[in-house]
């Protein structure tokens, strides 16, 4: 199943449920309006955004498919460095030089021979990339600023709508949800969304996975467009320890999209499912 036809299955599934979200409302506490303001808000916010969204990663995919049929070439792929070659550098680059740690003599040979390799790559793919028409590098700019805002926008709207349907929960079980009420203590052991979701559910990890994303944006992690392959990435940069940033490795595809789509809806439709206990 492809990112795109994924994301087309899980915007059906997330349109669905939040119909019968809308059946909720009529039964709130008209009294406590602020959770059906906040919920009506932050829907729109959800399903805006993760459209953006989807434009942003189909604006970028043309100059994938084009980096793609570049680097797929021998000739490139002998000049980047391996996996093994990356993780290398950055464990003695960042874990140890970055801290203040000392180098043995292999270590800084090892640096240097990897640094001039990184040099000579970079020569490489200014060559290679040098003949670009300007028209086109621009528009690829604007098309990659596109995605990381509308990535941004999304993690955050998505986030936020993740507290309030934990709200709604809280009103299903006959509880009141206070003003900072967030999903992440729904989620804990014996925790509300535990008990109508149940134990079983993906949605715990894929919270998890979701919300380290959030925060790193929250905190203002630079982030990148990954292109050259189908399944195009925004990758975020984890400095959050302020002295050492992680580059990479935390990475939002539109597969991810879709998937946060399929999680929001299968939320909804069990909380929205269980009779109202106020």
């Amino acid at each position: 199943m492809t990112p795109v036809f994924k994301y087309f299955q899980a915007r059906e599934e997330l349109q669905i449920s939040l119909q019968s979200l809308e059946e909720i409302y009529a039964i709130l506490d008209p009294k406590r309006p602020r959770l059906r303001t906040r919920l009506v808000s932050l829907t729109t916010d959800l399903v805006v955004s993760s459209e953006m969204c989807f434009e942003g990663f189909c604006g970028c995919m043309p100059f994938s498919f084009h980096y793609a049929s570049i680097i797929s070439s021998p000739e490139y792929a002998a000049a980047k460095l391996t996996g093994c070659e990356t993780e290398r550098y950055q464990y003695i680059l960042l874990e140890k030089k970055a801290r203040g740690h000392s180098l043995t003599e292999s270590e800084e040979a090892e640096l240097a021979e990897i640094q001039d390799r990184l040099n000579h790559f970079g020569e490489f793919t200014i060559k290679i990339f040098r003949d670009v028409p300007k028209e086109m590098e621009e528009t690829r700019r604007r098309s990659e600023d596109r995605l990381k805002a509308s990535t941004r926008a999304f993690l955050f709207s998505c986030r936020a709508f993740q507290d309030a349907l934990y709200a709604l929960m809280l009103v299903s079980q006959g509880q009141a949800p206070g003003k900072y009420s967030s999903m992440a203590d729904g989620v804990k052991e014996r925790g509300v969304a535990r008990n109508l979701l149940g134990n079983e559910s993906p949605y715990y990890d894929w919270f998890s996975r979701f919300k380290n994303l959030r925060d790193l944006a929250k905190e203002g992690a630079t982030c990148g467009v990954g292109l050259g392959q189908i399944d195009v990435g925004v990758s975020f940069d984890d400095a959050r320890d302020n002295k050492v940033v992680k580059v990479g490795g935390n990475d939002f595809h539109l597969s991810d999209l879709a998937e946060a789509m399929q999680m929001s809806a299968m939320a909804i439709k069990k909380t929205v499912s269980v009779p109202d206990a106020s």
